[in-house]
Order: structure tokens, then sequence, then C-alpha cells
């Protein structure tokens, strides 16, 4: 039986929320008991304003209903929310990158306001903004805020969540590259602009 892609498009919603309201009340609790720094509330922000991007997005459908995909996106987003709250590393280095990494996700989430989404999906095709320098840079702005979130959280169970997003992230890239090269406006931007992540590299 096929799934109907408004009603995926719901159940990814759902589990975004779950995901983030466990994620709060157990880092909240940490910081109230003395487990971490209260600076990891900003982590607690930056994955706020994520989930308020997704809830408010235009709906589509036309995502792809690959269960591969799904794995992937939905691993890229929701292991970053299985960290442990552990005593920082560096919590004024860690919080400079985590808002650095913020204000450039952030900068291409305006661009796309409300076609964010997760899963690979066309919600239109912008160029805007960071978008003319690498082709995803909000989730290049993810790297940067999970690299800041490791000299906050510097465990050796978040590193292996985050090594994990960043391959599922890769593969996330792959899928939504997929969808969207079929459409003709997206594959002249990939004409265009050569790299994903990080000119010169990928």
């Amino acid at each position: 039986m096929r799934i109907n892609p408004a009603v995926a498009d719901r159940v990814e919603q759902g589990l975004a929320v779950i995901f983030y309201l466990w994620f709060c009340y157990r880092f909240t609790a940490a910081i109230a008991a003395g487990a971490t720094d209260p600076r990891v509330y900003a982590v607690l922000v930056v994955d706020g304003i994520v989930l308020a991007f997704m809830l408010a997005r235009r709906p589509t459908t036309n995502i792809s209903m690959r269960p591969q995909d799904w794995f992937w996106a939905l691993s890229a987003t929701l292991a970053p929310l299985l960290l442990l709250p552990v005593p920082p590393l560096a919590p004024n280095a860690g919080l400079v990158l985590v808002f650095v990494g913020m204000a450039f996700s952030l900068s291409a989430k305006l661009i796309l306001r409300r076609s964010f989404g997760i899963v690979a999906a066309n919600r239109g095709i912008k160029r805007g903004g960071p978008y003319r320098f690498v082709r995803h840079p909000m989730y290049a702005g993810y790297v940067i805020t999970h690299i800041g979130t490791l000299l906050l959280l510097p465990h050796m169970w978040n590193w292996v969540l985050f090594l994990f997003a960043w391959t599922a992230m890769a593969m996330r890239i792959q899928a939504e590259e997929r969808v969207l090269a079929g459409d003709p406006a997206y594959a002249a931007y990939m004409a265009d602009v050569r790299y994903r992540l990080m000119p010169g590299i990928y």
C-alpha cells in the first residue's frame, strides 16, 4: 500500500516534535542537576529554530517515498537529539561555533523559508544568499554547529552520534539531489554551483 505523501509529511513533523521535546526534557533536567553547563541551552535554541522552520514549511506531494531516503534524512535530523549531557570541554569556543553555525544555517533557512523540510522533496529551487556559494549551506552550518556542540558535550557517545549523523547527511544530500535533478531549474543550478558543502572540497 502506497503511503500518501501528505500523511508522510506530517509523520515526519510529528517524530521531530517528539524527539525534540524529549531532548529538551533531558537537558533541562541535567542542567538543573549541575550535570552539564547552562551554556548548553544554546544547543536547545538552535534545534528549536530548526523545528520551527520544519513545522512552518510549505507542504508538498513531490516527496521521496523511498524507505532509505527516509532513514537517512530522519537519522541526520534525529541522531543529534540523542546526545548525552556531560560537563563541557571548551564551553566558550563551543558556544562561538554553535552560534556561527546557527547563523550560517539560519541564513539558508531564511532563503528557503517555508520550503524547508527533512525528507528529500522539491519545495522550490533557491539560488540566493549562501546558495550562491554551495548547494547545501544549511547542512554546512549544521556541521559547524555540531563541532561546537562536541566542545560543549565531549563524550564518546556524542562523537559516535555525530559521525553517524554526518554520514546520514551525506546520504541525505545524495537523495535530495536525485529528487531535485529532475527539475531543469535545479539541473542548471548544479551546473553553476559545483560544490555541495565546502567550496573546493565537496
